[in-house]
């Protein structure tokens, strides 16, 4: 069709289809670059390809057409065709269809409105310009005919009115994007404002002390005690924060803090509120500025990584943080609750030496620093595969005894060619790569 309407050669290269981002830029500039998005654009990813190997030229700039230039956010001309077909189907689109019935069909389509809307086109577009069987001049009607087989024309003007906007999904059904605050029953807020980063429900009605393990971008982590037997909308929602006013016990501070978001003021009496977590006794007390020893890391992590969830593991009884990212090529055990020694390993020798309380083992073995972590499910016995990536292209599978608190010598050493971040899961043990750091 094309060929035929080209007088069986393709148009000059300067003039074919050959940038999404070109010919809409040339679209919104040029009065006389006219165009209309066809319907392949949203369904047939094929017509952004050269399959045929077709010579279509080289363009004044010198770059060869081939296949269709696309834009940044689109990766392969079917990520192209899919995102324009759900931006096409989109709640936003559906709203404004009424603008765009005005402009074909509509009020806008001839006439001041027309001008007002930039909607006007050349006068052999539209329906009653001229009358063709009036033309007399054998060359003057082939010349009308060729201009309007050239510039298309506009279909029949069906309204004079503005079109009604369609009501969008949001408007007839509000409910469906609103939050639904019965889902939220707690809040819970470091005092610091440092970001949670990393957040474990350990949970299980198994275990003795159900916890909500979270550590905060300032390597603040923080033991908060979930109850099994809370009763969801039974209560209030509540909103807790993890600091206590200067003065007073510990519980007194605490029973102050426990119930921020309602109406009772912070001094006075309230009854008594069942919440699904406790805070944490060693941050509800004591100076917010200052973090609580027991409850901080201690050294800080490279000043190249940006602390994030897969810095961080937690055992599934919460006595345990493993955590990476030290500039010592290191990744280590915390004992969450207390400890006196550690057990220090370095390439299969296991020695115990006093350190501070919080360290439980110090893991060397990679060859630059440890960027992800990441362990698989565990057993019966609380044993699981622990999984560390390295900026030296190593990824590393340990075995973490759970009746000992300790890891082993690693199980499998893996060379990749790119950085990674990692994670795995159980039972069949799949390892799965990300490019993205």
């Amino acid at each position: 069709m094309f060929l035929d309407m080209q007088n069986g050669r393709f148009d000059h290269p300067d003039r074919v289809f050959h940038s999404i981002a070109e010919t809409w830029e040339r679209c919104q500039k040029d009065s006389h670059d006219v165009k209309e998005l066809i319907p392949e654009l949203f369904y047939l990813p094929e017509m952004m390809r050269n399959n045929n190997g077709f010579e279509l030229g080289t363009r004044s700039d010198g770059a060869t057409i081939g296949d269709v230039v696309l834009p940044k956010w689109a990766s392969s001309p079917e990520e192209f065709v899919l995102l324009h077909r759900q931006a096409l189907e989109s709640d936003l689109v559906s709203c404004q269809l009424n603008q765009w019935i005005d402009l074909i069909f509509g009020y806008k389509q001839k006439g001041p409105e027309a001008v007002r809307a930039t909607n006007v086109f050349y006068y052999l577009t539209y329906e009653g310009a001229v009358c063709l069987k009036s033309i007399e001049n054998a060359a003057q009607l082939e010349a009308v005919q060729q201009q309007i087989q050239s510039f298309g024309q506009t279909p029949v003007q069906l309204l004079a009115e503005a079109h009604p906007p369609r009501h969008s999904v949001m408007t007839m059904a509000p409910l469906m994007f609103r939050r639904c605050e019965d889902d939220l029953c707690m809040l819970m807020k470091f005092i610091s404002n440092s970001p949670v980063v990393f957040l474990a429900a350990n949970t299980f009605q198994q275990l003795p002390q159900p916890t909500v393990v979270s550590v905060a971008q300032n390597l603040v982590f923080a033991l908060n005690r979930w109850d099994n037997s809370y009763t969801y909308g039974a209560t209030p929602r509540s909103a807790l924060t993890l600091g206590s006013e200067k003065g007073g016990d510990a519980d007194s501070a605490a029973e102050s803090l426990a119930i921020v978001g309602c109406v009772f003021p912070a001094k006075q009496t309230h009854p008594k509120t069942e919440l699904p977590l406790t805070v944490d006794p060693l941050l509800a007390s004591g100076n917010p500025s200052v973090p609580v020893a027991r409850r901080h890391m201690g050294d800080s992590l490279d000043h190249r990584l940006t602390v994030g969830w897969n810095n961080f593991v937690s055992t599934t009884d919460s006595r345990c943080l493993i955590t990476c990212g030290y500039p010592d090529y290191s990744f280590r055990v915390i004992d969450t609750d207390s400890g006196k020694e550690i057990a220090l390993e370095y390439l299969g020798t296991l020695e115990v030496v006093p350190f501070s309380a919080k360290v439980r083992q110090v893991i060397y073995g990679h060859g630059d620093v440890v960027t992800c972590i990441a362990r698989s499910e565990t057993s019966l016995f609380a044993d699981c595969y622990v999984v560390t990536g390295s900026n030296d292209c190593t990824v590393a599978l340990w075995h973490w005894n759970g009746q000992n608190a300790l890891i082993y010598r690693p199980q499998f050493w893996y060379t990749v060619h790119l950085h990674v971040k990692v994670s795995v899961s159980t039972p069949e043990l799949k390892l799965k790569g990300d490019t993205s750091g």
